[in-house]
């Protein structure tokens, strides 16, 4: 989804539980803030330049009247100076089902219209990132185009945000994804999800592969060389490279010599002139 300053945003599901959420969601870029409980005194904030930790307007929000007649009150504080993000936990389990929820997105955008959006959970935490300029999940940003060397499976499956989809290749030398961005960002973090992550055995996880950036698709740096990999999920931090196309070479595939990847993310920020 594009980033428009003029929207306000609902994300429609909770990204993750905060019952061992590192364990839940390695790789995660964001968590939801919630302490059961409405405490004024419990606000918003930002881990490590990176990591937000988003209030919940309302935790386990059980009554439709409830939650719409919150979404009024906070809706009629926004300003339209700039985009305005909001966060609900909803209680499915008592009157508000998901047509119920539904119901209630239709009123409110016809209501308001053009003005508020309800997204993904992944959207939502990724859009709030880029509008206060913290690293951004690049490869879920409109712009970016993806392409493979091998089209043995759709290359967008590396970046839809699930493992649960998968790219795979036949095995051959050279297997590689790489992704234009549209424009140059500070690009400082890779976090690649193998087979493992979607289910299959891990022994199938790319064994060796390498991340390369460059700024002009013809002049490329290695950034990431990992070798011997047997994990599910990698999680690369490096000092920030200015670059607009970025490319994962399979250099080792796993057990059966066929190339996968099920989920890709590098996060970035708008480069400087």
């Amino acid at each position: 989804m594009k980033f428009n300053s003029r929207l306000a945003y609902l994300p429609l599901l909770t990204a993750c539980w905060m019952a061992s959420i590192f364990d839940l969601c390695q790789g995660q870029n964001h968590w939801p803030e919630n302490r059961f409980a409405s405490y004024p005194s419990v606000a918003g904030s930002v881990a490590g330049n990176r990591v937000r930790f988003e209030k919940l307007v309302i935790p386990y929000a059980t009554t439709y009247e409830h939650l719409q007649q919150s979404l009024h009150a906070e809706i009629a504080k926004w300003d339209r100076n700039g985009p305005y993000f909001l966060a609900y936990q909803v209680n499915i389990w008592k009157e508000m089902k998901p047509r119920r929820i539904v119901r209630l997105m239709n009123e409110l955008k016809q209501e308001f219209p053009e003005q508020i959006e309800f997204v993904r959970a992944d959207h939502f935490f990724n859009l709030s990132n880029q509008a206060h300029q913290l690293p951004f999940n690049l490869a879920m940003h409109p712009e970016t185009q993806i392409t493979a060397s091998d089209d043995a499976s759709d290359p967008k499956s590396a970046i839809d945000g699930t493992p649960n989809t998968l790219w795979t290749a036949d095995a051959n030398e050279g297997n590689q994804l790489t992704l234009d961005f549209g424009d140059a960002y500070e690009v400082e973090r890779l976090v690649i999800r193998h087979a493992g992550a979607a289910g299959l055995d891990a022994s199938l996880n790319s064994k060796s592969f390498t991340l390369k950036l460059s700024r002009n698709g013809t002049d490329w740096q290695t950034i990431v060389q990992a070798d011997d990999n047997t994990s599910n999920v990698g999680d690369y931090e490096f000092p920030s490279v200015a670059a607009r196309f970025a490319r994962i070479e399979i250099d080792e595939p796993g057990r059966d010599d066929q190339a996968r990847i099920a989920d890709v993310e590098l996060f970035g920020k708008t480069a400087q002139p």
